[in-house]
């Protein structure tokens, strides 16, 4: 039996041109600064799956923005080699940690801001950790190696999104294809900058 994914497309050039702009702008600075004052985000995420509903807070922690060409290096690397190249590079990035519950927290490979007419949005991609059962029997659940958090925030900082536990990215064209593993992502809610 099929388990439906839902699968989410977003413009590669738009990142590319959001996070381009901004460095045109004069962030460089802001970067620099932003390593040394972490932005935070707090919340509780949300699971209403089948029944199994539940609430832990999370504490999103961003010690820096992925920049233009830093967008057009990696959607070039997925787009020519395929997602375990871009997994692999992944791992050799840091752009803070996602904290959930009272566990340690999972390093976070990227993060992207957008404006938007509201306030700006979020994404985050982190290389999600594999099981041993997953990689030895090479099962359907490792060919989606990543997780990916999506805020939309207001601007005072406030808002909404999700994540998708396990997901699938490949590029169709200039546009970047997620597709998540389960039928629907958790909710993240009374999100705020702290």
């Amino acid at each position: 039996m099929r388990t439906p994914r839902k699968s989410l497309l977003i413009p590669a050039l738009v990142l590319a041109a959001a996070a381009g702009s901004a460095i045109a702008a004069g962030t460089a600075p802001a970067a620099a600064a932003a390593s040394a004052h972490p932005d935070q985000f707090t919340g509780s995420l949300v699971n209403t799956v089948a029944g199994a509903r539940f609430s832990q807070p999370f504490i999103l922690s961003v010690d820096h923005y992925a920049g233009g060409a830093e967008v057009q290096y990696l959607t070039g690397l997925l787009a020519e080699k395929g997602p375990y190249s871009l997994r692999d590079e992944l791992w050799k990035h840091s752009a803070g940690y996602l904290r959930i519950g009272g566990r340690l927290g999972y390093p976070v490979a990227a993060v992207l801001s957008q404006d938007t007419a509201t306030g700006r949005k979020l994404t985050v991609v982190l290389n999600r950790p594999l099981s041993a059962f997953e990689v030895q029997y090479y099962a359907r659940s490792s060919m989606y190696p990543f997780s990916v958090l999506e805020l939309d925030l207001d601007q005072n900082g406030a808002g909404h999104g999700t994540l998708i536990g396990a997901a699938r990215m490949r590029m169709l064209g200039e546009t970047l294809e997620i597709q998540s593993l389960g039928v629907q992502p958790l909710r993240l809610l009374a999100v705020r900058a702290s």
